[in-house]
């Protein structure tokens, strides 16, 4: 009697498709962000496959700034030293830990959030993705796929270039967009 099971979910009077124009522009203007960017936002560590976002995003054909975001986690560095080596490192921007209450904003302002994991015990920023409306990207891999069902563009997350195709096609399928914003 003393044990209760609380299931993950997120807060649903924060996270909603119907966000106030006033707060996302308060948001845009206080992150100095572009109008159109993509956007990571997860401890940086190793599982969170930042390395391949990274690699993925360089094989893009007109990219869009790279926004990532979240607070800094084990062997951090090594993903800052490969963000320094790329070609495309002026469209990679790191805005740091980014509270709970600003998440939905930055998540909705994105063209596409990009969550390819390669290991997840939920993954919280794919369902936020997705209940606020903007089409997300993840793993079709652990706990990921269970998760967003077919409400997301699922890829390999050991593949760059799966992930490149995906983000391509966030940035210029409107009509999958209008899908995954759907489901």
């Amino acid at each position: 009697n003393k044990i209760k099971v609380v299931y993950p979910g997120i807060n649903q009077q924060l996270f909603k498709p119907d966000l106030s124009i006033d707060a996302l522009r308060a948001i845009r203007n206080r992150y100095s962000l572009p109008a159109e960017f993509l956007l990571s936002i997860n401890t940086i560590e190793p599982r969170k496959n930042y390395e391949k976002v990274i690699e993925a995003f360089e094989q893009l054909k007109d990219p869009v700034p790279l926004i990532l975001g979240g607070k800094k986690g084990w062997n951090y560095r090594a993903i800052f030293k490969r963000i320094k080596r790329s070609p495309r490192r002026r469209l990679i921007r790191y805005i740091g830990y980014v509270p709970e209450e600003d998440k939905p904003y930055l998540i909705k302002l994105s063209r596409a959030i990009i969550t390819p994991s390669v290991f997840e015990g939920f993954g919280f920023p794919t369902l936020e993705g997705l209940a606020v409306g903007t089409p997300v990207l993840t793993s079709n891999v652990t706990s990921l796929p269970e998760v967003v069902r077919d409400g997301a563009l699922l890829v390999n997350p050991h593949n760059s270039e799966e992930i490149a195709l995906g983000m391509q096609a966030l940035l210029t399928d409107d009509e999958l967009r209008s899908r995954l914003i759907a489901k």
